[in-house]
């Protein structure tokens, strides 16, 4: 059977807000309460999808849900007109109307598990909506988005659509950020990985933050796909990858066809894992990511993981959605200039401003960059940096912290002039530097397998 896959991105919506409200993401959290422009997200999604209509790949959008939740907030005590219901939440429970702001439905990873009819005993695919019942926030998208998919995918003869779980936490169920198909062609019959954080009721769980996802929801989604036993894996993500911020699977592994990509800590059996999935699938080529090469903090930071695989002969993994149309443009450009994607660098490692170091360095906030160290012969020596500094701005625009300075000057050409506003001894200082180039050793893709033809792993640099 001929089959290619469809590639569906979310809409970020006009009323979309930073509320950190997703305990145990890391990123979350670090972008609470900042400023939010939720039209240019809205445009830069419909960019990326034009991109990827470009490319040649069948793509689609679900619609953003409607926000605030009006119905969350009726149901939790407030009456009256909208504007009454939404004043009396602003004055009395400022949290709950966070809560009924926001929403994450434009990861669609999130928005449910599916399963192409070369895997379901009846032919069809099949849809089960993520219940998202860790977070309050999230669980009330679970009953548009099965609406949503109904709507979308109608024909009854091709598409089989079943009810999101029961919202218990023993039923955790996060939908394809925990889910991903291994194949030889998309369609032939392939092997459904599932990955949870918690077992049951017992077991070895995370002591920070909670496993959201858990064994029986992948079982039940499994059974309720009419799935076949025998290709069909599930693997336990490692409680201490979720203790560092490692939420979903999606975040620390990713896989296409025969490829899993994945770092050495994702799985809390790496080696029963492996062999469960080569059983299943004698072709599947892991290619495994050690922490030498790349920790588990700078994972969760860059989301490197978490990043969307196009191919132009049709096919990709459509679970990512997360590389912003602006870094995509920018290595577009670096790649019909030189070849190949040069990574700004100013030579610099940072740590975390702490609202304890902050209040020590008399900042009103933990906002900026903190120097721990400049390395020897860099741009950052060159143009005075010092240990201690913190970066307060870069060209002008405000630094939140360090990840968003390395992504800041990741994307910036190489010999660029940058011009940096630095906390020292009290005092702003202006500095001026120039920036250089990141090379590090790199693999060629196709050294570890063909379908990695043109991909390039590495480790990643200081500042």
């Amino acid at each position: 059977m001929s089959a290619r896959e469809a590639n569906f991105d979310g809409l970020v919506g006009p009323t979309h807000n930073y509320a950190g409200l997703a305990f145990g993401n890391v990123a979350s959290a670090r972008n609470r309460a900042s400023d939010a422009k939720p039209r240019e997200a809205a445009l830069q999604g419909l960019a990326k999808m034009r991109a990827m209509l470009e490319l040649g790949l069948v793509q689609g959008v679900l619609p953003p849900q409607e926000r605030p939740h009006l119905p969350t907030l009726r149901s939790l005590g407030f009456g009256g007109s909208d504007v009454e219901v939404i004043e009396g939440a602003a004055r009395q429970a400022p949290d709950l109307l966070a809560i009924a702001n926001s929403a994450s439905c434009m990861w669609t990873a999130n928005a449910a598990t599916v399963s192409p009819g070369a895997d379901t005993a009846d032919g069809r695919v099949h849809f089960t909506p993520a219940n998202l019942c860790t977070n309050l926030h999230r669980q009330i998208e679970a009953e548009t988005t099965a609406r949503v998919l109904r709507a979308v995918f109608a024909d009854e003869a091709h598409f089989a659509h079943h009810r999101p779980l029961p919202a218990t936490p023993d039923l955790g169920d996060e939908g394809a950020a925990n889910h991903t198909r291994f194949c030889r062609e998309y369609g032939q019959a392939g092997v459904e990985f599932f990955v949870y954080g918690r077992a049951g009721l017992a077991g070895t769980t995370p002591k920070r933050f909670p496993a959201r996802h858990t064994r029986m929801a992948s079982e039940a989604v499994a059974r309720l796909h009419g799935l076949s036993p025998d290709r069909v894996v599930l693997a336990q993500q490692h409680p201490d990858v979720i203790d560092a911020g490692v939420f979903h699977n999606d975040v620390i592994a990713v896989g296409d066809r025969e490829v899993l990509l994945y770092h050495e800590q994702a799985f809390a059996d790496e080696k029963q894992t492996l062999d469960a999935l080569r059983t299943a699938l004698p072709e599947l080529v892991p290619v495994r990511v050690t922490t030498d090469a790349v920790s588990v903090e700078d994972a969760v930071s860059s989301y490197l993981f978490n990043s969307q695989i196009v191919s132009r002969s049709g096919g990709n993994i459509g679970i990512g959605f997360s590389i912003p149309i602006n870094l995509a443009r920018v290595v577009m450009d670096q790649l019909i200039e030189y070849g190949d994607v040069q990574r700004g660098k100013l030579g610099i490692i940072g740590q975390p401003l702490t609202p304890e170091l902050a209040k020590a360095f008399g900042l009103k906030d933990s906002h900026g960059a903190l120097i721990a160290q400049v390395l020897p012969d860099t741009p950052a020596e060159k143009a005075g940096l010092k240990a201690e500094d913190i970066i307060l701005e870069i060209n002008g625009k405000e630094v939140r912290n360090f990840n968003q300075l390395r992504n800041e000057v990741g994307l910036m050409r190489v010999g660029e002039k940058v011009k940096l506003v630095v906390l020292r001894d009290g005092r702003r200082k202006r500095i001026t530097a120039e920036i250089g180039s990141d090379v590090a050793a790199t693999s060629a893709g196709a050294q570890v397998h063909p379908r990695l033809q043109g991909a390039g792993f590495g480790p990643i640099a200081p500042e």
